[in-house]
C-alpha cells in the first residue's frame, strides 16, 4: 500500500518552501497564494522546488481580468489585475499588457511607458469607458494599443 500523501500548509503571502523543508513526494499549499510546490529531484542536475499551480510568471507579461484584484501581481493569469491602470503602474519599458473580455471603467488619463503594449482579447469583447473628462490614454515613444473598443 502506497504511503498518504502529505501536504504542508501555509497562509504566509509569497512564502515558498526549500528544499530541506520538502520530502520527497510531499507537496506545500500556500492557500493564502493558491501556489501548489514539490521538490524536484534531477541527478546530476540538482533539488529544487517548482510550482505546480496557476502557471508559470512569463517576466514582460501581465494580466488584466474582471474578476482581478489590483493587489495581485498580474504575473499570472490566475492572479490578475483588476484595472488597466494598475497593470500600466507594475509595467516597464517591454511589457505587453493582456487584457480578458469585458467593460473596464477606468479612472483616466493613464499614462503609458515607453514600449509597453496594451493587447485585448477581441475589439469586440473589450471596451475601455474613462471615468473623468478628457483623454483615455497618454502614449508614449514605442506604445502599442489594439484588439479594444473604447
Amino acid at each position: 500500500m502506497a504511503a498518504p500523501i502529505r501536504i504542508k500548509r501555509s497562509s504566509v503571502p509569497g512564502k515558498k518552501p526549500t528544499v530541506d523543508q520538502l520530502q520527497t513526494g510531499e507537496l506545500a499549499l500556500n492557500f493564502y497564494d493558491g501556489e501548489l510546490y514539490s521538490k524536484r529531484i534531477r541527478p546530476g542536475v540538482g533539488t529544487d522546488i517548482v510550482n505546480l499551480a496557476a502557471g508559470s510568471i512569463v517576466k514582460n507579461v501581465l494580466y488584466v481580468t474582471k474578476d482581478g484584484n489590483d493587489i495581485n501581481s498580474g504575473k499570472k493569469l490566475g492572479d490578475a489585475k483588476a484595472t488597466i491602470k494598475s497593470a500600466v503602474a507594475a509595467s516597464e519599458e517591454g511589457t505587453v499588457i493582456r487584457i480578458s473580455s469585458g467593460v473596464y471603467e477606468e479612472d483616466n488619463p493613464i499614462k503609458l511607458p515607453s514600449q509597453v503594449s496594451l493587447i485585448g482579447d477581441s475589439l469586440r469583447e473589450v471596451t475601455v469607458t474613462p471615468k473623468n473628462p478628457g483623454d483615455l490614454f497618454h502614449v508614449s515613444p514605442g506604445n502599442y494599443i489594439s484588439d479594444m473598443s473604447f
